[in-house]
């Protein structure tokens, strides 16, 4: 809990990308309304603050739009926002935003916050720029500042202590916060979508950025082959540069009559829930949420063994099937078999339980350096 010491309660920044819709800046919105409900005065620092998930934040979490589209720019309008309001703690999400808050605590003079730098993807496979090469570069001299580095995934964890010789004590994994009471709410919703209801044929279901990385296209190719052995849909949820690229896909392939993709929803997780298969083809990922939502509907999972994410999930396969990247016949049988099988629904959503945002929130508390009896805890936590 913030420190009784104090006449006020301790304020932790975060600091991410945007508000718009997407896996990591939900994680991050439902962290900071559980830290609010545990008396932390908590400010959610947004490059561009004006996403639809603004709404989201509960009363007491203070949303600030830094307004700046690059990186590169927010440095003067944050520096100013350490000296005006001195958190405690702040807390970056992405090598960019880290990069930038660890340059900003160093340019704080007087109540230089605990620095967490957080890592959401694969490290090197999510560098497709220059600049993201250079930053990664520059990473095990810049990552050897902050207080602490926490990753979504233990492989996230590994690729730094081993690819960048970070030390493992300064190396943590937190699970990223799934599990919470809005994900539960929106769990009770009905899909508003008419067509889901519009056949009997079961749904096959992803949830993702229409992106190379989530590499839909080999999803589209496998599932033309399911439709060779018996009927089904597939639904697309998500929006992205690649969607008429995929559209094109479905119509040569001749299965664009049970594609259905709709762009962003808010009723996600009601969708999925009604569907039969969940299945995910990224070429790489993180700690990829949609895969822990897709058991918290208690659904079968079919995945790309994907760096990182998917087998840690899934324990190794005990809670889905993992097959290579890009491999089209693979995914396919795995399809097919799942489609087949009998259904764990209860045994999917305890796997699910194991990602809450309590139990996320917890794990940073132990990272804040909080007082116990009146001392600050100044040494780096387990």
């Amino acid at each position: 809990m913030p420190s009784k010491a104090e006449d006020k309660p301790m304020r932790v920044a975060f600091v991410i990308p945007h508000l718009e819709r997407g896996g990591v800046p939900i994680v991050v919105m439902d962290l900071a309304n559980e830290l609010t409900q545990r008396g932390y005065d908590v400010d959610l620092l947004a490059l561009n603050g004006g996403g639809p998930l603004k709404d989201r934040a509960l009363a007491a979490v203070r949303v600030i739009d830094l307004d700046c589209h690059r990186v590169r720019y927010a440095l003067p309008r944050l520096l100013r926002y350490l000296r005006a309001e001195a958190p405690r703690v702040i807390v970056g999400v992405t090598l960019p935003i880290n990069t930038l808050i660890i340059l900003a605590s160093l340019l704080t003079l007087f109540g230089r916050p605990r620095v967490i730098a957080t890592e959401q993807a694969a490290m090197r496979a999510s560098a497709t720029t220059w600049r993201d090469r250079l930053l990664l570069s520059l990473l095990p001299a810049t990552y050897r500042m902050p207080g602490r580095v926490v990753c979504c995934s233990e492989g996230i964890r590994r690729e730094l202590i081993d690819d960048f010789g970070l030390p493992p004590r300064q190396v943590a994994t937190i699970h990223n916060a799934v599990v919470g009471p809005q994900a539960l709410a929106d769990l009770d919703r009905d899909p508003q979508d008419p067509w889901l209801a519009a056949s009997e044929d079961p749904v096959v279901v992803t949830v993702g950025r229409l992106h190379a990385q989530k590499d839909q296209a080999t999803l589209l190719r496998a599932f033309a082959k399911v439709l060779e052995r018996r009927p089904a849909r597939l639904l697309i949820l998500g929006e992205g540069e690649d969607r008429a690229a995929l559209e094109a896909l479905a119509e040569r392939l001749g299965i664009a009559g049970r594609v259905h993709l709709p762009g962003y929803v808010f009723d996600a997780l009601a969708c999925m829930k009604a569907a039969a298969l969940f299945v995910l083809s990224s070429r790489y990922e993180g700690l990829p949420t949609v895969l822990i939502e897709a058991l918290l509907c208690g659904l079968p999972i079919v995945s790309t063994d994907c760096e990182h994410g998917p087998r840690e999930i899934l324990q190794d396969g005990r809670y889905g099937t993992l097959v290579p990247v890009g491999d089209v016949e693979a995914l396919a049988a795995a399809m097919l078999a799942a489609l087949a099988a009998e259904r764990d629904p209860d045994g999917q959503r305890r796997r699910a339980m194991e990602f809450t945002v309590a139990q996320a929130a917890s794990r940073y508390e132990a990272l804040f350096g909080v007082e116990k009896n009146g001392t600050r805890e100044t040494g780096r936590p387990g």
